[in-house]
């Protein structure tokens, strides 16, 4: 990697940079054109020039006439408006959604209870089993300490 260095503030840079980091200073000139480009040769093409930028900061109310370079102004392109066949429009009523009967919530809050109904039943099971290996544990320890 070699180094050059910047001819406008005289700092160290990589010779493969076209731009100097510190300063922006170019390193390599650059190619004009020779010939116009295809767009430029295109026809229909609307490119925005100073005039049309000057016609834009005027729209925006911004005072140019100060501009010392304002080149004489070009007319604009007339663009013509697309016009397309009317379309008509068929209206139809909307469809009321069916309501189902209040079936729904009575099978719910059945099968809710149905529910409350088991986990009672398990844990009145559960109790009785709990009970039972209680009674089991003192009638052991009562015959062997009894």
């Amino acid at each position: 990697m070699s180094l050059r260095q910047c001819d406008k503030c005289s700092e160290m840079i990589d010779e493969a940079k076209a731009f100097c980091p510190s300063c922006g200073h170019a390193f390599v000139e650059e190619e004009k054109r020779k010939e116009p480009s295809v767009f430029d040769n295109m026809e229909g093409t609307m490119q925005l020039g100073n005039t049309m930028y000057n016609q834009m900061l005027s729209d925006m109310g911004l005072n140019i006439s100060d501009a010392p370079d304002k080149p004489a102004e070009l007319p604009l392109p007339v663009v013509q408006p697309v016009i397309r066949p009317a379309v008509q429009q068929v209206l139809q009523p909307a469809v009321q959604p069916v309501v189902q009967p209040a079936l729904e919530p009575l099978k719910s809050a059945a099968s809710s209870n149905r529910k409350w109904i088991i986990i009672g039943g398990v844990a009145v099971l559960l109790l009785l089993i709990l009970l039972i290996v209680v009674a089991l544990a003192a009638f052991v320890l009562w015959s062997r300490f009894g």
